[in-house]
């Protein structure tokens, strides 16, 4: 880094809360990143199940549902990756641009092939691509703030997070229109753009970023090095005779992806509880936040299901077609993040100012379980309506908007506790665990995919909506002991 750069960035804002250099390109490179991810991601289902005339490869459902869950859980895993190659071996600010890269290069390769194989690649290289970027420009955000008051750490956040939505939901909307008019290849190649586009935009201002984000900030020493990357070697060779034995394929990925983030979540919470350094009090807190991380898996595999098994019921059931125009049916399921979009900020509002704010994480946990349970009760009234393409639109709209609600009592209280209850060795690995919880929905929404074609749709929106209140009154049974575990102090 330049010593102009560097007094750029070290010199006082003119305005002591305005808003740091950096966080507007960092924040629209996470949004160009989430614009083509959830834009690529809402259109794979149909991708998957399509029959080749209109595009698809027309695997099976339960295939395609497994491939869908499976690489939402493989994203959060190679985060964990990712932090780890940004502690360990390359500056945070390098790394998000050649993260941006390798992103990029896996939407082209999506957009360019059509079939099985380069499918599966494209989405591998799109995982660890954003493994290696989401991290670090989470890390040099944290930079941009570190001599900033509280409160202003948490509006520029805000800021960046709302960025975060307004990728998500452009990329549904924009991607999914494009992809109904011009084909799957489009959209794929239309995602890559966003992508391109931001990481261009990244590269121009990377060298004004903080100093500590040039810092690799344990870096591995020249045997280290070679160890690791002898490690990486025998892992891939190892993973590559799996797949080959056909022990891992297409059908059983998303069940190995699940076991992958218990064997991960165990170990972690293992090592924090058993260290030398985790006082008695701050292993009971950590030990209290287990099921709590049980409990967001769970929302999250209930609020997931927009990528799994709505879409089969949307392609199957709901009918598009408004006034002679024909809907793109990602718009159907786009509702529900954007009906999140809008209570987000009445929710930290009220976090903020009112007595419900107060309420112990448990009691707003259970609240977004049970709304989420609430939308797929809402959808076995579908069953009202005839066989064939004739649920109205206008009905799974509402039903979307009831289930994009849950996540906002869930998702920033979870990173909140994560925080709050973390000893201070293990702070980003607690922050990194909670995380983790959506690659675990993931996994779960894609195992809701599968039962789907097992039952009638009726059946399968009242079984699940009876699971997610179940899992409130379990929640409710045991929150006292919980929240003991959660508040305990010396």
């Amino acid at each position: 880094m330049n010593t102009q750069a560097a007094a750029r960035v070290s010199r006082p804002p003119t305005n002591e809360h305005s808003r740091p250099h950096g966080l507007r390109d960092l924040s629209l490179t996470e949004m160009g990143e989430r614009f083509s991810f959830y834009g690529m991601q809402s259109i794979l289902a149909y991708y998957l199940i399509y029959s080749v005339k209109d595009g698809g490869l027309e695997v099976a459902d339960t295939t395609a549902v497994g491939i869908v869950g499976a690489f939402g859980a493989f994203v959060f895993l190679t985060q964990i990756v990712g932090a780890w190659l940004a502690d360990r071996l390359m500056a945070p600010r390098n790394l998000i641009a050649v993260g941006g890269v390798v992103i990029a290069v896996g939407y082209l390769t999506l957009a360019l092939t059509h079939g099985m194989v380069p499918l599966i690649i494209g989405l591998v290289v799109i995982a660890f691509g954003t493994g290696a970027l989401k991290t670090s420009v989470t890390s040099a955000i944290g930079h941009l703030y570190r001599d900033r008051p509280a409160e202003d750490r948490d509006a520029g956040f805000a800021y960046f997070y709302t960025a975060v939505v307004s990728g998500l939901v452009a990329g549904m909307l924009i991607v999914g229109f494009t992809q109904s008019r011009w084909g799957f290849q489009v959209g794929f190649l239309l995602a890559g753009a966003g992508m391109i586009a931001s990481l261009v935009n990244y590269l121009r201002v990377m060298r004004s970023l903080p100093a500590e984000t040039a810092v690799v900030n344990n870096p591995l020493t020249a045997r280290e090095v070679r160890r690791s990357a002898i490690v990486a070697l025998g892992f891939c060779a190892i993973l590559a005779a799996v797949i080959a034995s056909g022990l891992i394929s297409v059908d059983n990925i998303n069940l190995v992806a699940g076991i992958a983030i218990v064997v991960v979540f165990t170990a972690y919470i293992v090592r924090i509880v058993g260290a030398d350094t985790t006082t008695p009090v701050e292993r009971r807190r950590v030990l209290g936040y287990v099921p709590m991380w049980i409990a967001a898996a769970v929302t999250f595999g209930l609020t997931g299901q927009i990528f799994t098994s709505i879409p089969l019921f949307i392609n199957d059931r709901v009918n598009t077609v408004i006034g002679g125009w024909t809907i793109p049916e990602v718009w159907i399921s786009a509702i529900g993040p954007i009906s999140l979009v809008l209570i987000s900020a009445m929710m930290a509002r009220t976090l903020r100012t009112s007595q419900f704010g107060k309420s112990p994480a448990t009691t707003k946990y259970a609240i977004g379980i049970g709304i989420a349970a609430v939308a797929f009760l809402l959808l076995v009234l579908t069953d009202l309506w005839p066989e064939g393409r004739v649920v109205s639109p206008f009905f799974m709209a509402f039903c979307m908007i009831v289930s994009g609600l849950p996540e906002a009592f869930v998702g920033p209280i979870g990173l909140s506790l994560a925080t709050r209850v973390a000893p201070a060795r293990f702070y980003s690995q607690m922050v990194a665990l909670q995380i983790l919880s959506l690659g675990a929905g993931s996994v779960l929404a894609g195992q809701f995919g599968v039962l789907y074609t097992m039952f009638e749709p009726a059946q399968f929106f009242g079984l699940t909506a009876g699971f997610g209140f179940v899992a409130v009154a379990v929640l409710r049974m045991f929150s006292r002991r919980i929240e003991a575990n959660l508040t305990a102090s010396a």
